[in-house]
């Protein structure tokens, strides 16, 4: 019982000295994993994070433009977008900064892909406007994706492309991108850009996708409908699903906060 305590507390104590919470978008910040909408409590908890001193940073698997939309109106302190592809520092916070990692562009992939496989998939309608890595997506939404992925494995073994290219699901869609990328690679160049590191971060995500990035934090968080192999291992996972589980944690992290300030006023007395 004492042990459980005790972890209890130094759990606390790191979420009170985060400096920063990296979060995921779709699934974690939306309603549900079927929205695109984001709810009023996890905005508000975005604002009062911010408020409170933490940098709120987005890392996610849409693309440049919408990432950068969201930066700039709802809030972000800087973003990782396309599975890592592309880092970028907002303004007013930065003078405008982007980064683009990969090393190669398929976007005519995604389209042969899409051809030869277009009983099955069709191309993202963000492919005109991302930067590096294109998706397809199913055409009977709600499908799993493992099917369809392993032919497009095939027909990538066949151009002799498997060891470039990685080909995720976020869950909405199948990603090709450039296989030096990742979430965890684009969010550690932002933190070398805003002067952080991983250790000083709370990440938290609702897929595999999210698995490499959110378990190398200092506090790792799965919300309440997260994938089970994210789930094994986190440091906290949420009571609430999605958006309302995130502002659950925020609250979590205002309010450790409080405590530990409270108590260094204590001791100062």
């Amino acid at each position: 019982m004492g042990e459980r305590v005790a972890r209890g507390f130094r759990l606390l104590e790191r979420l009170a000295s985060a400096r920063a919470v990296a979060t995921d978008l779709d699934g974690t910040l939306t309603v549900d994993r079927r929205s695109y909408t984001l709810p009023v409590e996890a905005i508000e908890a975005l604002r009062m994070l911010r408020e409170s001193g933490v940098r709120v940073f987005l890392v996610t698997a849409n693309g440049f433009p919408i990432s950068m939309a969201l930066a700039k109106y709802v809030g972000f302190d800087g973003l990782v977008a396309e599975n890592g592809c592309v880092v970028a520092l907002p303004e007013p916070l930065y003078p405008l900064r982007l980064l683009r990692l990969c090393d190669d562009n398929y976007r005519w992939l995604a389209r042969e892909i899409a051809e030869r496989f277009s009983d099955l998939v069709v191309e993202s309608w963000q492919n005109d406007f991302r930067l590096c890595d294109y998706a397809v997506v199913s055409r009977r939404r709600g499908e799993p994706h493992g099917p369809i992925m392993e032919k497009i494995r095939g027909f990538l073994r066949e151009k002799g492309l498997e060891e470039k290219v990685k080909l995720v699901s976020s869950g909405y869609a199948i990603h090709i991108a450039p296989s030096n990328c990742s979430k965890l690679r684009g969010l550690e160049v932002l933190l070398r850009e805003t002067g952080m590191e991983l250790g000083e971060v709370v990440g938290v995500g609702d897929s595999s996708l999210d698995l490499e990035f959110v378990k190398a934090c200092g506090v790792s968080v799965a919300v309440a409908n997260a994938d089970d192999e994210l789930k094994a291992g986190v440091d906290i996972i949420t009571e609430k699903p999605s958006g309302q589980g995130f502002s659950e944690l925020a609250s979590l992290i205002i309010d450790a906060r409080k405590l530990f300030q409270r108590t260094v006023e204590n001791r100062e007395k």
